[in-house]
């Protein structure tokens, strides 16, 4: 039986798969960052060039260390490369918060993760009532 224009064109069209997924469970530990870059780094180096991993690199770091030093339990990371964006989550088994806004002082030690993930990433936010914060970075090519 041949197929008519209008029968192909009704076709469901799979997207591709992207160029790489992956997720990470981790203890959370001091070297739970250290463990998370190096994974991240290992997965996405072959896909992406040094720029552009250098600013996943930092995001992911702010973010396992917020999990580590406020969050509660394991500390889950998931990523994923698709038509030349990364999208990144982590996340926590923690009940959720409430980011403060504070202003940018140069004197205050730490305090400036989130700050450093709305200047990096292109996109990010947090789902409500969890400790989930994701985030999303373009490939610069």
């Amino acid at each position: 039986m041949r197929l008519t224009q209008a029968q192909t064109s009704k076709r469901v069209r799979r997207s591709p798969a992207p160029d790489a997924r992956f997720a990470v469970r981790l203890s959370p530990t001091w070297t739970a960052v250290r463990e998370a870059r190096r994974i991240v780094a290992r997965q996405l180096a072959q896909h992406i060039g040094e720029e552009t991993l250098d600013d996943v690199l930092l995001v992911v770091s702010e973010l396992v260390t917020n999990a580590v030093l406020h969050g509660r339990g394991d500390v889950d990371l998931r990523m994923e490369l698709d038509r030349g964006r990364i999208t990144g989550a982590v996340s926590d088994e923690g009940h959720g918060f409430t980011p403060r806004r504070r202003r940018p002082d140069p004197s205050r030690v730490g305090g400036h993760g989130l700050h450093i993930v709305a200047r990096v990433a292109d996109r990010w936010g947090l789902t409500a009532g969890t400790t989930h914060v994701w985030f999303e970075i373009p490939v610069r090519r």
